[in-house]
């Protein structure tokens, strides 16, 4: 009796399985495909943006605000090499990390576009971030998270280097040192005059 149970069972379940991905035209998933297998995107593209972007394919492009309100479109931005730091307020090595990509911008000025990613925020949150820790540099705004997603932001910060020509060179998953930073830059930043260096900061008191 049990041998026979186990077969019905057995039985029931191939026949489910049957109804599930047999689906017809009259149900409209078209002849021996179900509505999941038609959901996947035929679009090469589209599907290599859930994997985000590839060093050496050029950077998805999107267009976002900023928290001055004003448009920006990453492939403007095209003739010199831009560093990209998705960030949010709550994120504590975005607070170690953004002020000296601020100190980069302003070592390099227009030889290098820096531009912050903020992440399913409220403006007046990333805002009075820009404020208090005194970052000039374009905040975009993500809230819906849309442009993450496509870049596969895993955690915050992550920082990608796009160069002059809008292809990927490097995308690192955490937070940069002003050294890594400038190496990652280096390769790419047209010709042009750079600050020098800025030193270590003063100490407060010494022992």
């Amino acid at each position: 009796r049990a041998q026979g149970a186990g077969l019905l069972l057995a039985a029931l379940i191939v026949a489910a399985s049957f109804g599930l991905t047999r689906r017809g035209p009259e149900d409209g998933a078209g002849p021996g495909f179900g509505p999941v297998a038609q959901a996947v995107p035929a679009d090469p593209a589209l599907a290599a943006l859930a994997t985000g972007p590839e060093v050496g394919l050029l950077a998805p492009d999107f267009l976002l605000r900023g928290i001055d309100g004003a448009p920006v479109l990453l492939s403007d931005l095209r003739g010199r090499p831009v560093l990209l730091n998705f960030w949010a307020t709550w994120c504590f090595f975005c607070i170690g990390e953004m002020p000296a990509m601020q100190r980069l911008a302003d070592r390099h000025g227009d030889r290098v576009a820096v531009v912050g990613v903020n992440v399913g925020e409220p403006a007046a949150d990333a805002q009075v971030f820009a404020e208090n820790w005194s970052i000039r540099y374009p905040l975009l705004l993500d809230a819906q998270r849309s442009v993450a997603t496509a870049y596969a932001v895993r955690n915050m910060p992550t920082s990608l280097v796009v160069d002059a020509a809008g292809v990927v060179r490097s995308v690192d998953y955490r937070v940069l040192t002003p050294p890594e930073m400038e190496a990652r830059l280096a390769p790419y930043l047209g010709p042009g005059p750079s600050a020098p260096l800025a030193g270590p900061s003063p100490t407060v008191a010494s022992v």
